[in-house]
């Protein structure tokens, strides 16, 4: 007989929050994947809620989230608004993305609508409040 089990983020995966800033913890970093049309490359990260960063509420902790990046040079804007929220100070050099896994970032959640469905969307990053916070993202570049 035919079976299915679901994890706990399987579970909440589909769980749409409340629009508000977050602290995420990121898992996971992906590689660089061309777009359909080959013209540029998405990045995917992916997180979990850890609490709503202005009010301490953990109702949405664990809920899975999707930071996407593209690397075209009209988007670095969104990845550099990433990097300062990690603490570090942009300059003209090469930043090794994957060093941001094991750290956590506060962002905005919004909803949006994809095919048909609500989806929760990072739109924007906070940079650190405290020198700690920022001397603990510690900088990632190579």
């Amino acid at each position: 007989m035919p079976t299915v089990s679901f994890s706990k983020s399987d579970v909440l995966r589909g769980t749409t929050v409340e629009p508000a800033w977050y602290e995420i913890f990121i898992n996971t970093v992906g590689e660089w994947k061309p777009t359909k049309d080959q013209k540029s490359n998405n990045l995917e990260m992916e997180g979990v809620i850890v609490r709503n960063a202005d009010t301490g509420d953990t109702k949405f902790k664990d809920v899975p989230v999707t930071l996407r990046f593209n690397d075209q040079t009209s988007a670095r804007g969104f990845i550099a608004a990433f990097l300062r929220g990690l603490g570090v100070e942009i300059g003209a050099e090469t930043y090794e993305l994957a060093n941001a896994q094991g750290k956590t970032i506060v962002a905005m959640v919004k909803n949006d609508v994809y095919e048909g469905r609500i989806v929760n969307k990072v739109e924007g990053y906070r940079d650190p409040k405290t020198k700690q916070q920022a001397s603990e993202a510690s900088p990632v570049t190579t």
